[in-house]
């Protein structure tokens, strides 16, 4: 039997910086090291986690993580800016969502996503095998909108 979670983040998608780094000294004495997400992925993730919970009491009935083989399928929405070519303007308001080839990478949007969603909608993010249909494009609204499916072990 096959189980799938879909939800939507309205806003700009924020992709997994890398880790900002803090030096200082412990009350032994010693020099540590203390990594740590930067704000705004940290808000992110936050708000991920809530809508993943909301999604998941919503179309599963609970709020156990999914344990199965997990596909993930992420659309990663963004505004046009503002000094594209008005027929681009045009397609997207008719409805099109045009390809984004630019930064941030596909890999880190993912990266970001599925590191909020461990633990919470997914057991182990390492249960993924799957990130087909995963894209950035432009489009009338920035979102991320995922679909999360697992299928039991036979």
């Amino acid at each position: 039997m096959s189980r799938t979670v879909t939800f939507i983040i309205p806003g700009l998608p924020i992709p997994q910086a890398r880790a900002g780094q803090r030096r200082f000294i412990d009350h032994a004495g010693r020099p540590q090291v203390q990594s740590f997400d930067p704000k705004q992925c940290k808000r992110w993730k936050a708000d991920v986690r809530d809508r993943a919970l909301v999604a998941m009491r919503a179309d599963l009935g609970n709020t156990i993580p999914l344990d199965g083989p997990c596909w993930l399928v992420a659309e990663f929405m963004f505004l046009l800016p503002g000094s594209a070519p008005k027929k681009y303007l045009k397609r997207v308001e008719a409805g099109d969502l045009l390809w984004k080839p630019t930064k941030p990478d596909l890999k880190n949007l993912i990266w970001g996503l599925e590191d909020a969603l461990d633990g919470v909608l997914l057991r182990d993010d390492s249960r993924v095998w799957s990130y087909d249909g995963c894209r950035k494009v432009y489009g009338p609204r920035a979102q991320t909108t995922v679909t999360v499916t697992t299928e039991d072990a036979p």
